[in-house]
């Protein structure tokens, strides 16, 4: 999986998050991480493909005509439908698996809210060019 990129770095699939810190409070980062579905951002709501072979396939809507649907999916890899393939597609919900904070143990879980609460205030997690540090000798 790609998942969220900060600063530009990894990721690919879902929203950067370098600046989160900044625009979301606490609550909001710890329940974006237990309930991915409760808010998402409109270009990184899903889509969900039934082709008329068998096949289920559900990404983020990367280009969308009459004759085909490419889809990202977690690997951030692009699936290109045929619409004419599509029996069946209605709205998907995140990328984002359920069930991430069951993984970690409290500790990791509140560091990893501290970390993520505290991208793009000033300080370490401050996005953007850094300052040489002039520690000492001159």
């Amino acid at each position: 999986m790609k998942c969220h990129a900060v600063s530009g770095a990894a990721g690919g699939v879902g929203p950067d998050l370098s600046s989160l810190g900044l625009s979301s409070p606490v609550d909001y980062v710890v329940n974006s991480i237990l309930i991915p579905e409760q808010a998402i951002k409109e270009e990184f709501l899903t889509r969900l493909v039934v082709t008329d072979d068998g096949r289920v396939l559900q990404g983020i809507v990367v280009e969308e005509d009459d004759k085909r649907l490419v889809l990202k999916d977690a690997t951030g890899e692009q699936r290109v439908i045929p619409v004419a393939s599509i029996e069946e597609s209605k709205k998907g919900g995140s990328l984002m698996p359920k069930g991430i904070g069951n993984l970690l143990t409290r500790a990791e879980f509140v560091d990893l809210v501290r970390f993520l609460s505290e991208l793009g205030k000033p300080g370490l997690m401050r996005s953007g060019p850094r300052q040489p540090s002039s520690a000492g000798g001159s």
